[in-house]
């Protein structure tokens, strides 16, 4: 995974790629992820009576359960971007990014015109993100791992900047390359029994000595 000024682009071989579909269930949010999102903007906005009346920040820090956080020790979330032929853009934000920080993220790697008409979204359900600093990614809902969509109305490919596009790389092309990053890691180091040289025996051992009569 790159850092977010140079992401990791992948082409899909075609438009019913099985590679690249099961690639993206890795970044799937599930419906607790969005709606959780959409809460947020609902207490923000005071429509969210159901919960009653709206509460300071220390209050809702009050009330939330004291539950372990699964992203309690990450220092940052892969993103992924989708573009409207299927382009993904893999990225790797810090956890104290926000929405905005994504949003220009995102835009700087699109060319100027598609960058003018982005608009990001949660899939599942249907969720658009605000271009909002003050709302963290961690605050959106997004978990370690996280796709969203990148809409472009009236925008007609090519979407991206011409330096990416040289760089792109099959989903399968990507697959490979970790596949290969990963077995590597796994190799064995040698123990550090195998390291020692075995001892030369330079003199017999006092057990074997045979005392002089």
């Amino acid at each position: 995974m790159s850092d977010n000024h140079h992401p990791q682009v992948l082409l899909p071989r075609d438009q019913t790629n099985s590679a690249a579909t099961k690639d993206d269930e890795q970044y799937q949010l599930t419906v607790d992820h969005a709606l959780r999102y959409q809460k947020l903007l609902a207490n923000r906005s005071g429509s969210n009576l159901a919960n009653g009346p709206l509460m300071t920040k220390r209050l809702r820090e009050n009330e939330k359960p004291q539950s372990k956080n699964p992203l309690q020790g990450l220092d940052y979330l892969y993103i992924r971007a989708r573009l409207p032929d299927r382009t993904a853009l893999d990225y790797q934000l810090s956890v104290s990014s926000t929405l905005h920080s994504l949003y220009e993220t995102v835009k700087g790697s699109l060319q100027e015109e598609a960058s003018a008409h982005l608009v990001l979204s949660l899939s599942s359900p249907y969720t658009k993100l605000k271009d909002d600093d003050s709302i963290t990614l961690i605050d959106a809902g997004f978990h370690k791992k996280t796709l969203v969509i990148a809409e472009l109305p009236d925008v007609l490919p090519p979407y991206l900047k011409p330096h990416l596009l040289a760089n792109a790389k099959s989903i399968e092309q990507a697959s490979s390359t970790e596949t290969v990053s990963e077995a590597k890691d796994n190799e064995t180091a040698p123990s550090q029994e195998e390291k020692k040289p075995a001892k030369k025996l330079t003199k017999a051992p006092k057990w074997l000595k045979i005392s002089k009569k």
